[in-house]
């Protein structure tokens, strides 16, 4: 037999026996990944579904300073945990869609659910948190603002529209700064016990 074809068969022998021992712990390192993966995606999932929850609960029970031109929407605090939390942004917006619904009308809930989403993207790339509540500021006392106008004084928009996006963006800015701010140290500490990423 020539000699480079017994080196060609030694070698494949070893590549076969070094597949056998080695495709095993692979498939077993995949298997690990794999199930992590899960538990990271499920934890995510139920994460961002309590997160949406409380959001609901906290709007309908506090109804009376939740909705209308003059308001202080407590839940709107969870909006600064994208900062910390992006994966809680859908949470958040069905939510938001949920007590528009349950306490207001279709509109708001369609157009206050985008102020939420575009706010919570907006919170989720910022890099200081001390700006964290600007973004639901600025979004929901204009596009907030817009919808409540339109349904209260649609013939007196350019006049009314000014004073109701400042009393929802003074409404924001109030719950972002006095709740927000103090739930973003508390989410951070929870993050760091439960290893929430």
């Amino acid at each position: 037999m020539p000699k480079g074809k017994n080196t060609c068969q030694k070698t494949d022998a070893v590549l076969q026996c070094k597949s056998a021992v080695l495709q095993p712990a692979e498939e077993k390192l995949e298997t690990k990944g794999m199930i992590k993966l899960k538990k990271m995606k499920t934890r995510t999932v139920v994460m961002s579904a309590v997160i949406g929850a409380i959001y609901v609960v906290l709007t309908v029970v506090l109804a009376p300073i939740s909705y209308g031109a003059v308001q202080f929407r407590v839940s709107e605090a969870l909006c600064v945990l994208p900062f910390l939390y992006p994966p809680c942004i859908p949470g958040l917006v069905i939510g938001c869609v949920i007590s528009n619904l349950i306490g207001s009308t279709v509109i708001d809930a369609v157009f206050g659910s985008i102020a939420t989403l575009l706010a919570a993207l907006w919170t989720a790339k910022l890099k200081n948190k001390w700006l964290t509540p600007i973004p639901m500021t600025v979004l929901n006392g204009v596009i907030v603002g817009i919808v409540i106008t339109q349904m209260m004084a649609p013939e007196n928009f350019l006049v009314t529209f000014i004073p109701i996006a400042a009393s929802v963006a003074a409404g924001e800015i109030a719950v972002g700064y006095v709740l927000g701010i103090p739930l973003l140290a508390l989410f951070s500490k929870i993050q760091d016990k439960f290893n929430i990423r």
